[in-house]
């Protein structure tokens, strides 16, 4: 049981659940994820029931404001979320789900995050404003990362109607070329790109709401994104979306982001990654 505890309880300790670390100590583990569950209720072992990670609980979106005002019928002709759902079920296997991630709430930052739903795989950039401007900014340094190859890896995007995804001309193309299509989801429909959502949750365990956004940059959210992307799902059958990922699309994209895969036990899914990478 202590031979147990020694390997269990660090790993909690960085935030990883239980699920997770029976996927990769599961040979060096003398009873199943259920015994564990067990032994934990029982007092048979020193982990307390509060050691093991909950699920990130967040208040239902606001629609008050911004996010209220109606997007003009303009820029949505051709892109509702039926429009989408009328391509071919080929090329919505490509689709892109974008959404922001806030900080605090008298904040103008947030987190563009770029969610693969194909890789279960997610990038974020730092947005210093939230806006339409900025958030073309961030495709335009994409396109030019990955040049001709942005609109086979970028080329469906499926947003909400948040105001900071309004400007659809220039999302839709640079210089006057066509680089990808935009559509959006029905309003207070998050469950339409629930892939996005999700994948929230994970970041959220090391971002919680309300967090500043002020000092993360570039560099802390490489680390980030990293920890969560090197996160093993089950629904990849244990694999990373950074492994699947990495197979998939061009190394260059990776290493202007400077993500890096991240050994199994060092993943940390706690505000304490935070405070190691912001000086």
């Amino acid at each position: 049981m202590a031979a147990a505890e020694a390997i269990i309880k660090p790993l909690l300790a960085k935030g990883q659940s239980p699920a997770l670390i029976w996927a990769e100590h599961a040979r060096e583990l003398p009873f199943s994820l259920r015994s564990c569950y067990r032994h934990i209720h029982n007092g048979n072992m020193k982990i307390a029931s509060l050691e093991l990670p909950k699920a990130v609980k967040y208040r239902p979106r606001s629609h008050t404001g911004a996010r209220a005002q109606v997007m003009p019928m303009a820029i949505l002709a051709g892109r509702t979320y039926d429009d989408y759902l009328a391509l071919d079920e080929t090329v919505r296997a490509r689709v892109v789900e974008c959404d922001c991630l806030e900080g605090t709430a008298t904040g103008n930052d947030a987190i563009l995050t770029l969610h693969f739903v194909a890789l279960h795989f997610q990038i974020g950039i730092k947005l210093e404003v939230k806006n339409s401007k900025h958030v073309v900014a961030a495709l335009d340094w994409l396109h030019d990362v990955l040049g001709d190859l942005f609109s086979d890896f970028f080329g469906l995007l499926l947003c909400d109607k948040g105001v900071e995804f309004r400007d659809v001309n220039g999302m839709e193309a640079k210089d006057g070329v066509r680089r990808c299509a935009v559509y959006f989801t029905d309003t207070q429909r998050p469950d339409q790109k629930g892939a996005c959502e999700k994948n929230h949750v994970e970041v959220r365990k090391i971002i919680p709401k309300g967090t500043s956004l002020a000092k993360i940059n570039a560099y802390v959210l490489a680390e980030v994104f990293s920890h969560v992307n090197s996160e093993a799902r089950e629904e990849l059958f244990w694999l990373t979306p950074l492994a699947l990922a990495m197979s998939a699309l061009p190394a260059k994209l990776f290493d202007e982001l400077g993500y890096r895969l991240i050994a199994p036990d060092d993943v940390v899914l706690k505000p304490s990654l935070l405070n190691k990478v912001i000086p």
